[in-house]
């Protein structure tokens, strides 16, 4: 083989080498994984302290909470819901996801015991 096509077949296979180490991103305008989970334990943690304050509040009366939430992370309900619609279509890293925050939530509450005693 000559030079060149040593050259192009080297070029060839390193962008392959590289596309399969590429780790697929979230398109643009989807709440990266890190932030839907921070935004999902803020929501859950208003969530829990509506229901003990034993605030019976009906979904529209929630939506002003809801956005004080998203407006911590600088999102909107809109962009929320599509980001969590992008991660549902996959349910496993939705599902893995959803443990880290319940994981986060049960650390919150032990720490929450221990600083009451």
């Amino acid at each position: 083989m000559n030079n060149k096509i040593k050259f192009i077949l080297g070029l060839v296979i390193l962008g392959l080498f590289s596309l399969g180490s590429c780790k697929k991103s979230a398109p643009v305008g989807v709440i990266s994984e890190d932030t839907i989970q921070m935004i999902l334990f803020d929501l859950y943690i208003y969530e829990g302290v509506a229901s003990v304050e034993h605030l019976d509040m009906g979904d529209s009366a929630k939506i002003p909470g809801y956005n004080s939430v998203l407006a911590k992370y600088n999102t909107t309900m809109s962009d929320f819901d599509s980001s969590m619609v992008y991660y549902a279509k996959n349910m496993p890293k939705l599902k893995l996801m959803h443990e880290k925050v319940l994981d986060r939530l049960d650390k919150y509450k032990e720490e929450l015991e221990k600083s009451e005693k």
